[in-house]
């Protein structure tokens, strides 16, 4: 006999079908890096308005999980179609598929050459290009997870707001548990917002020592005021994560920045 799915598992489901939902116009920009020998293209998922209301300026959100555009853009043009509650218009960025910039990752944790690549080239040019408004989210999940990690560790500037869901710690990956054993939270990150969720899933059993280990570090950071949550999603599946972390994320900005009479 089948049982009734759980209410929760419900809203899994309809998180995941927003898949078809994007009404977001895509644009491509090419990228040239004396590293690489073909250009690195990045999608560029414009809000509905933004060509109709040319005065506007954007909320940049950037994902380095190639198919992520497919879930981001579905829920963004939900959440946000409604007077922007709670989700301000925001421009979305992915690479596309094949992108080879990735190879610049250093999982030693030695070295922050991709992190640079965002600072230097990708951010600046779609700056440029496009209404943004200074205001920037960047989410991942599983080791771009622990990209958003390493990127609030080495250039906590870069981003106003971080989502990191499951992150890849086993073995001192990206030497993200050490630095922040040895250096703790950047006092730059005052003021800014980190959100960090996992499961529990077979997928995640590796590394949970890991997991509340590197929840005891974030917690460190009374001293320079950085908003930080936390959420254990062992409730749900594996790969419902990345949606429930960008919708808690979404929803606490707002509560945050309205409470604090500002908006993104």
């Amino acid at each position: 006999m089948l049982k009734m799915p759980s209410i929760l598992r419900i809203t899994s489901f309809f998180f995941a079908a927003l898949f078809i939902c994007s009404a977001q116009g895509s644009e491509f920009i090419s990228i040239d890096d004396s590293r690489f020998s073909e250009p690195l293209t990045f999608r560029i998922s414009l809000p509905e308005s933004y060509n109709k209301k040319t005065d506007k300026r954007y909320t940049l959100l950037f994902d380095f999980h190639y198919y992520g555009h497919t879930y981001l853009n579905g829920m963004h043009d939900w959440l946000s179609h409604n007077g922007e509650w709670p989700w301000p218009e925001t421009i979305i960025v992915t690479p596309v598929r094949g992108n080879p910039v990735g190879q610049l990752f250093d999982s030693s944790g030695e070295q922050t050459p991709l992190i640079d690549f965002f600072a230097e080239s990708l951010l600046p040019r779609i700056d440029k290009q496009y209404r943004t408004n200074g205001y920037r989210i960047m989410s991942g999940f599983r080791v771009n997870a622990t990209l958003v990690l390493s990127a609030m560790l080495s250039k906590p500037t870069l981003f106003d707001a971080y989502f990191a869901a499951s992150p890849e710690l086993k073995d001192d990956y990206a030497k993200i548990m050490s630095t922040l054993e040895r250096k703790g939270v950047p006092e730059q990150m005052a003021g800014r917002y980190l959100l960090y969720s996992h499961g529990s899933s077979v997928k995640e059993q590796h590394q949970l020592q890991e997991y509340r280990q590197l929840h005891r570090l974030l917690q460190r950071t009374s001293d320079i005021a950085m908003k930080y949550d936390y959420r254990d999603f062992s409730e749900h599946e594996f790969m419902t994560l990345p949606l429930f972390t960008l919708l808690t994320g979404i929803e606490r900005l707002y509560e945050l920045n309205h409470s604090q009479g500002t908006k993104e």
